[in-house]
């Protein structure tokens, strides 16, 4: 007979073996408060830019004659711009790594039904069943990120909140997959982590068809 790959597998009609032990994998909670430090030691020094930058758009402003409304308004439109690039950087790595260090508990759970994330973008677990993950690799953008990636990418935003879901969709723009955490936070090496994954839970990620990638 038949099983969709998308079918939770029967374990009633297997025979009863004892499930696999859950791979958890912990912040590393020094390099995170260092980071968090080297953001706000950051965040003072891009204050003090906008300060000098505003400062110096101002007198443009004033010592130039035509003060043509177009000028105005490509300047204004800047400085907003960047008051909200600015900001979004600032509160997406605050959120992360607040919420790693608040949070003792494991950032990475990998259990028999699925796998469980915290520290991105969100002080709570998000949890994936192995049926809904598509695969699971390590992807680069300015940083390196281990990434979990959902087949149904609508169905995972619906369980988000608003602002999270915000700032996913504004990540998207750059490429960035929807549920990932630096490798720079955990505890141990990814390499680690994926070799561990895939042969702890080799029948899962063959029946469900999840790609592991490093």
């Amino acid at each position: 007979m038949y099983s969709s790959p998308h079918t939770p597998i029967d374990k009633a009609a297997e025979p009863l073996t004892a499930p696999p032990p859950k791979l958890m994998v912990y912040a590393h909670r020094i390099r995170v408060a260092r980071s968090l430090k080297a953001l706000t030691n950051r965040l003072i020094v891009a204050s003090v830019a906008f300060i000098l930058l505003a400062y110096i758009l101002n007198s443009f402003i004033r010592s130039n004659s035509s003060n043509s409304p177009v000028t105005y308004f490509s300047l204004t439109l800047f400085v907003v711009a960047y008051i909200v690039l600015l900001g979004k950087m600032v509160l997406n790595r605050w959120i992360a790594e607040r919420s790693l260090l608040a949070n003792a508990e494991p950032v990475l759970m990998i259990t028999d039904e699925g796998i469980a994330m915290r520290g991105s973008l969100s002080f709570n677990t998000i949890f994936l069943p192995w049926s809904e993950i598509e695969s699971v690799d390590v992807y680069t953008f300015r940083y390196r990120y281990l990434c979990v990636r959902p087949r149904n990418m609508t169905l995972f935003m619906q369980r988000l909140s608003l602002p999270e879901r915000n700032f996913k969709l504004s990540d998207s723009l750059y490429g960035m997959p929807p549920l990932t955490i630096a490798l720079s936070y955990l505890d141990r090496p990814v390499e680690e982590i994926l070799q561990q994954l895939y042969h702890m839970y080799a029948k899962e990620l063959s029946y469900y068809h999840v790609q592991v990638r490093s």
